[in-house]
């Protein structure tokens, strides 16, 4: 696996359509105010606030834990795993997981808290991913698949998808969730996504 982009500072776009200017440009001016009550803020979100997407380090790790516990997910974190964290002013905002399982690169964990959904966060998690060299697979909620899709990711038949990841679909389901298995090949990182456009 090529070297994942270490680093990167955005500033967080405002609503689900602040996607302007590229997105990507560092300048990028705010278009509206966070659809989000007051209340609802952690202490460290401002307007203005730069996040910073980059690998963890095994001293962040701990903070992702106790982000995927805030988020109920109960996938934990391993020493192995290769972890991208969005910050800002030191604090933890969202995180994913790049696992190998099976011989196959897999994205797993992909967490944003609450409060901070539908500003641009997870995007950028999923753009610091774009210079993967080999396909990686993830089993996302269906109703996620336009978001994973805005980054290269398709949707996977049964026949196509790899028997393990086939089998947790199909516990997943039994579960009463509604998740798809979907995989983004390597020449999809140079695709586009929604505030690359």
């Amino acid at each position: 696996m090529r070297q994942l982009r270490e680093t990167a500072q955005y500033p967080v776009p405002t609503g689900h359509d602040a996607c302007v200017n590229g997105g990507r440009d560092k300048e990028m001016k705010l278009t509206r105010p966070a659809q989000i009550a007051a209340s609802q803020l952690i202490p460290a979100v401002r307007p203005n606030m730069l996040v910073r997407v980059h690998i963890a380090s095994p001293d962040e790790f701990r903070g992702v834990a106790d982000l995927y516990r805030e988020t109920d997910y109960a996938g934990g974190v391993l020493p192995s795993d290769r972890i991208v964290v969005a910050k800002s002013d030191g604090r933890l905002l969202g995180a994913c997981r790049l696992v190998r399982e099976h011989d196959v690169l897999v994205l797993r964990g992909m967490r944003v808290r609450a409060a901070l959904r539908r500003q641009g966060i997870g995007t950028r998690l999923l753009d610091a991913l774009q210079d993967i060299e080999e396909p990686c697979y993830c089993v996302p909620h269906a109703y996620l698949e336009g978001f994973y899709g805005r980054a290269g990711f398709v949707s996977l038949e049964k026949a196509e998808m790899p028997p393990f990841l086939r089998t947790r679909a199909t516990q997943y389901r039994a579960k009463g969730l509604d998740v798809i298995v979907m995989k983004r090949e390597p020449a999809a990182a140079g695709r586009p996504t929604r505030c690359s456009r």
